[in-house]
């Protein structure tokens, strides 16, 4: 049982002036929140709307606010900026079925998509490492961005999975990186990285070209916003195993992501996260 931060990716294609189902299209993702210790909170860190045109999003459920609307927002055309207030989090309940809606362009192929970054404090299998911007500043040697050079499909979701090391390869052997958040030369849905030290679960930054003051230190923000240790730790010897992927709408083309690294000192070891 530990911690891990997850994402959940849900789309509609060319959804009209009616607010149209949304669906998860990917293997791993479900709108049914994880199986987890009902005494233990599930708290939903961000949710982002990124859409072709001005439209309306909302997730609702009888465990939310109400059944009718729930959370619901209006969107702006290819603006991945945080809906959600970046200063709350909402409270989710293990096996609830969230409902995903849009209103969107009707312009047929093009494809709306909800982004939702779930915190499980406490799962059956989940032991990834995190540390808190206190831990970070004691234990950081030498900043590393590392690019990954990604071309995204047409297909949206998750597209272009590749190993974090394959545009660029400089990491330490046998040592630990802080993953403080990812910066983008290109605005789309953003970015994950998932790997054994993150459980294999994605973990996300919103792709925030225009505005890379959030996205730069994204891990920073969210520890400090819950007052926990969420900033993820990856090892080097697992540099190949943890993929990188973008998030974009039909659009597809060219996405170069720079995931923000900071070397750790190596006294950091496998299993000692907080």
């Amino acid at each position: 049982m530990g911690k891990v931060i997850d994402t959940v990716v849900a789309t509609a294609t060319a959804p009209g002036a009616s607010f149209t189902a949304m669906v998860t299209t990917l293997s791993g993702d479900s709108l049914s929140i994880r199986n987890a210790d009902l005494s233990k909170p599930v708290w939903l860190l961000s949710m982002i709307g990124f859409v072709n045109v001005a439209g309306q999003i909302r997730i609702r459920s009888p465990k939310l606010h109400d059944a009718r609307n729930g959370i619901q927002y209006f969107t702006r055309a290819s603006d991945p900026m945080p809906l959600f207030p970046f200063e709350r989090y909402q409270r989710l309940y293990p096996q609830d079925t969230l409902v995903a809606e849009v209103i969107g362009s009707a312009v047929g192929g093009q494809i709306e998509t909800l982004i939702m970054q779930v915190l499980y404090t406490d799962i059956p299998g989940g032991n990834a490492p995190f540390i808190d911007e206190n831990m970070l500043n004691q234990l950081s040697m030498n900043d590393m961005p590392q690019p990954v050079a990604h071309t995204a499909a047409v297909t949206g979701a998750y597209t272009n999975p590749l190993s974090l090391n394959v545009t660029q390869d400089n990491f330490k052997a046998n040592t630990p990186y802080a993953v403080i958040g990812a910066e983008f030369d290109v605005t789309c849905g953003g970015a994950t990285l998932r790997g054994p030290d993150t459980g294999n679960y994605r973990i996300f930054v919103p792709g925030l070209a225009t505005n890379r003051w959030m996205s730069a230190n994204w891990f920073i923000r969210l520890s400090a916003m819950l007052n926990q240790p969420l900033i993820p730790v990856i090892f080097s010897p697992n540099k190949a195993n943890t993929i990188s992927e973008v998030i974009q709408t039909q659009a597809g083309g060219a996405i170069n992501v720079t995931w923000n690294l900071v070397e750790l000192n190596t006294s950091f070891k496998m299993g000692q996260g907080m």
